[in-house]
């Protein structure tokens, strides 16, 4: 269960809409779009949250995904993207472009360059 400062910190933290609704953060409490340099104890709340989350709960769908992995690669959490592909790897796309687009610049951005080919 999240603590109301954990609660708080999430509601902070900047993220897509896909990832938002998947970790149920309500959207009127919902401030990270002004925030531009979240904490270390802000993205620390995060990563927990969304490992959790991981565990608990598959995407939806492929589609679900390739959209949760889009965001990931664009907050600069490529790590998280990578767990996200690995955890469900049934789940991937592997002849989606939009999805290896996404896992290759996670990829290269964690310097697993064979991974990106």
């Amino acid at each position: 269960m999240m603590t109301t400062d954990n609660g708080r910190r999430l509601q902070r933290f900047p993220m897509g809409p896909h990832i938002r609704k998947w970790l149920s953060v309500d959207e009127k409490a919902y401030s990270g779009f002004d925030n531009t340099s979240p904490s270390v104890e802000d993205i620390a709340t995060f990563t927990d949250s969304f490992i959790l989350k991981l565990e608990d709960q598959s995407p939806k769908n492929q589609d679900h995904l390739v959209d949760l992995l889009e965001e990931l690669v664009g907050m600069n959490m490529p790590l998280l993207a990578i767990k996200l592909v690995d955890a469900y790897p049934d789940m991937f796309p592997s002849q989606d472009f939009r999805a290896n687009l996404h896992l290759g610049n996670a990829s290269m951005l964690v310097s697993d360059l064979a991974r990106a080919e």
